[in-house]
């Protein structure tokens, strides 16, 4: 992945199925469905064609400088995934802060590290074995949490992703 290497645009398209990562709309968010707000969730949602036309479904890769190491950025915002309440297994994927905040020593669980795995790659936090994954399959509506390791990974679609650029 080229684009991986210092700045891209992308989404996230679950390997299995057309669902890709998408930014759920907060209850407090009805006035600008498109402007996402710290503390959204990361769901399983729509298809390709949806997730071009809206920018909850678009992300910015960010180099860290540190070999496949990314901070994720929602696209036209400051705002980053970021595995709430830390870097442990059930932590809930959603936007949190922004790029100062991903970059700092203890924020290990706003940065990701990119594995390649088969036709897709997982995505790892950075200080701990364990990978965005699709809680309870590749479903519509499926929120994204840390789950397991890179090796259950490997064996699980719904924790297999293909970046699609923009």
């Amino acid at each position: 992945m080229k684009c991986l290497t210092l700045l891209c645009l992308a989404q996230l398209r679950l390997v299995d199925t057309d669902l890709h990562l998408h930014i759920e709309n907060g209850q407090d968010n009805k006035a600008d469905p498109e402007t996402v707000q710290d503390g959204e969730s990361a769901i399983a949602h729509q298809n390709q064609a949806h997730a071009l036309r809206t920018r909850r479904s678009q992300f910015v890769f960010l180099s860290t400088l540190v070999k496949d190491v990314f901070i994720i950025r929602a696209a036209d915002s400051h705002l980053c995934l970021h595995a709430h309440g830390g870097s442990k297994s059930g932590a809930r994927i959603c936007l949190h802060e922004d790029e100062a905040y991903a970059r700092k020593n203890n924020n290990p669980n706003s940065r990701f590290r990119v594995v390649r795995i088969g036709t897709g790659f997982a995505l790892k936090v950075e200080d701990k074995n364990l990978c965005i994954h699709a809680h309870g399959g590749s479903n519509e509506g499926a929120k994204f949490v840390l789950h397991e390791g890179v090796e259950y990974a490997r064996t699980h679609e719904n924790s297999q992703f293909v970046f699609v650029p923009i």
